[in-house]
């Protein structure tokens, strides 16, 4: 019969890599080896670069997008009206109906809806709307959401007053 040799302290004391071993004992600190740390790290790092490179993307489009909205809100019909509505609620964090996306075109809604998805990403925040805004000439319309809900309170409120 061979003669069985005792592990070397170093290797019993050392706990296995959770990655390597994926079913250690329960009793055992878990912990990875400097293989796999780097490993780790390194897909943390690929990840990072895939969201940041979609975010990119994503204001890009919305970019885009944004420039195909701005003639809608010069038209002041009811799709531009609900259009600033919503855009102005991305804008002040004031809730807005988003029911009145039901009655804007599908063009307006795929457009919207990538203005919406970018909405804070690096490239599309506050800055890169108020400036496109701004440039076609719409700015002090746009303002103009903030008296309107202002006006619907106060209407709201006067209804309520004979109840």
């Amino acid at each position: 019969m061979p003669k069985q040799t005792m592990p070397e302290p170093t290797e019993i004391e050392k706990p296995p890599c959770v990655r390597c071993n994926p079913l250690p004992s329960p009793s055992i600190n878990l912990q990875m080896c400097p293989r796999c740390q780097e490993k780790t790290q390194r897909e943390i790092l690929e990840r990072l670069a895939e969201e940041r490179a979609a975010a990119k993307l994503h204001a890009d489009l919305a970019v885009i997008a944004l420039e195909r909205l701005l003639p809608v809100l010069s038209g002041r019909s009811g799709q531009s009206y609900k259009l600033r509505g919503l855009l102005y609620s991305l804008w002040n964090g004031q809730p807005y109906s988003l029911l009145e996306i039901v009655n804007l075109d599908a063009a307006i809604k795929n457009d919207l809806s990538l203005v919406i998805m970018a909405w804070g990403y690096p490239g599309f925040f506050y800055d890169e709307m108020r400036n496109a805004i701004i440039a076609t000439g719409q700015w002090a319309w746009f303002l103009e959401a903030e008296d309107v809900d202002m006006m619907r309170s106060y209407v709201e409120a006067y209804d309520r007053r004979g109840e």
